[in-house]
């Protein structure tokens, strides 16, 4: 099964921000959330929100996360330096 939309960065602000807004006005079966730390999937799943790792500096996490996804919304990591 397809998912609808799935958000990078939502532990961070912007996305945070933009996860809050799916979570009052979208089905929760429509989205999931992701994250680089797989750690985080607890924060997710927690509050009935699936949970994807998404890591993008690992193919093999991107390859799993991203599949059968038909939007992303894409909140960039923060530059490192």
């Amino acid at each position: 099964m397809a998912l609808k939309y799935l958000i990078t960065g939502a532990t961070g602000n912007l996305g945070g921000q933009v996860l809050r807004y799916f979570t009052e006005n979208v089905r929760l079966s429509e989205f999931a959330a992701a994250s680089s730390k797989a750690s985080n999937r607890s924060v997710f799943e927690d509050r009935g929100i699936a949970f994807r790792h998404v890591d993008f500096n690992d193919v093999e996490s991107l390859e799993t996360g991203l599949r059968d996804v038909e939007n992303l919304l894409f909140m960039p990591p923060k530059k490192r330096e």
